[in-house]
């Protein structure tokens, strides 16, 4: 549908075409989280036959729990969305929507990252200083500019790519529908 198709709508047919673009994003997010959810049982699977470490079992322990959260998340939105009546409550869940697979995205990065740098984690075990001194000033690095990006909340950064195109277009619409 063409951009000035959209204006020659009504403010509530405008609403329920927003409405089921939103459903149709948070169906998405669902598929996405279910999807690497099932990759993540498929690996667990296939590493039966390996010897377990820690290291790599909490890696698997946190992603699963961040994609988890994607998929929870998104499913209570689609359950909440038909009884939303109003432009400003769908823009107000949205955002959460958004808001809530942002923080499981940067959990799954910096908790990934903590726990993944497994170089790091045998110098501190070998006492390897030099090694570790050099490690841990990239390691505070990547968690301050995670941080960082974090906190630059609807900005595009590189690593932030909860926000889609889509995304932006349909909070784009909400709030010009709010402030009619």
């Amino acid at each position: 549908m063409k951009l000035d198709d959209l204006y020659n709508l009504s403010r509530d047919e405008c609403f329920e075409k927003i409405k089921g673009e939103s459903r149709s994003q948070a169906k998405r997010g669902l598929c996405i989280g279910a999807l690497i959810l099932a990759l993540f049982s498929y690996g667990l699977y296939l590493w039966h036959d390996f010897e377990p470490s820690i290291v790599p079992i909490c890696d698997f322990l946190v992603g699963c729990f961040a994609t988890a959260c994607i998929a929870v998340n998104n499913l209570r939105f689609l359950h909440k969305l038909d009884s939303l009546s109003s432009p400003e409550l769908l823009l107000q869940w949205y955002k959460k929507r958004y808001t809530n697979d942002r923080k499981a995205i940067y959990f799954a990065l910096i908790g990934g990252a903590c726990i993944f740098n497994m170089r790091m984690w045998n110098d501190i075990i070998h006492f390897d200083w030099v090694w570790l001194v050099i490690e841990l000033t990239f390691f505070v690095g990547l968690i301050v500019g995670l941080i960082y990006s974090y906190f630059k909340k609807y900005e595009s950064t590189a690593l932030d790519g909860a926000l889609t195109r889509r995304d932006e277009e349909i909070i784009g619409r909400l709030e010009d529908l709010v402030e009619k």
